[in-house]
C-alpha cells in the first residue's frame, strides 16, 4: 500500500505533467518558441485536468488530442457553440470555457471512426465520419407580376 508521502509526489506530477504536455504539444505542433506559462495560464490548466478527471477523461490525452487536432475542435465547438470565430491556435482560456466540448469531443474520437457519431446541441446538430454534402445553392427569388405591384405600392 502506498505511503501519503508517495501519493502526494504522485498528485504533484500528474498536476506538472499537464503544463509540460501543453507546452511541449504547443512546440512540436506548431513550432517555434512557446511562451512560458503565467500563474493564470497554469491555474487554467489545473481547472481543466480537474474537470476532464470529474468525468473520467484522462487530461493529459485529451489535452494532447485538442492540440493536435485544434481546426477540428474549434470548428467543432463553434458549430456547437453558435460562435462566430475560434483561435487559430490553442488558448487555454478557450479550451477551459469549452472544457465540457473538449470531454464530448475527446471521447467521440476514441470511438470507432466508421461508426457515424452525432454531437447535439439546442438547434444544431453535427455528424461526423460522414461526408460532406453541400447543401441547395442559393436561388434568385421569383415574383409574379401580381407581388410585384403589391411590394412596389409600399413605397
Amino acid at each position: 500500500m502506498p505511503t501519503l508521502k508517495e501519493l502526494l509526489e504522485a498528485k504533484t506530477q500528474a498536476q506538472h505533467k499537464l503544463p509540460a504536455v501543453w507546452q511541449s504539444k504547443l512546440s512540436s505542433t506548431y513550432g517555434g518558441f512557446v511562451k512560458p506559462l503565467t500563474g493564470k495560464d497554469q491555474g487554467q490548466i489545473k481547472a481543466v485536468r480537474e474537470y476532464l478527471l470529474s468525468v473520467d477523461v484522462e487530461p493529459v490525452q485529451a489535452v494532447g488530442w485538442c492540440i493536435e487536432n485544434w481546426q477540428k475542435f474549434a470548428l467543432d465547438v463553434r458549430i456547437l457553440e453558435g460562435l462566430d470565430h475560434a483561435p487559430q491556435q490553442p488558448v487555454i482560456g478557450w479550451v477551459l470555457k469549452y472544457k465540457h466540448r473538449l470531454a464530448e469531443c475527446y471521447k467521440l474520437s476514441l470511438q470507432s471512426i466508421a461508426e457515424p457519431v452525432v454531437l447535439k446541441a439546442e438547434g444544431v446538430v453535427v455528424k461526423h465520419a460522414l461526408p460532406f454534402v453541400p447543401g441547395p445553392q442559393e436561388q434568385p427569388a421569383k415574383f409574379t407580376p401580381e407581388e410585384v405591384a403589391k411590394n412596389l405600392e409600399k413605397f
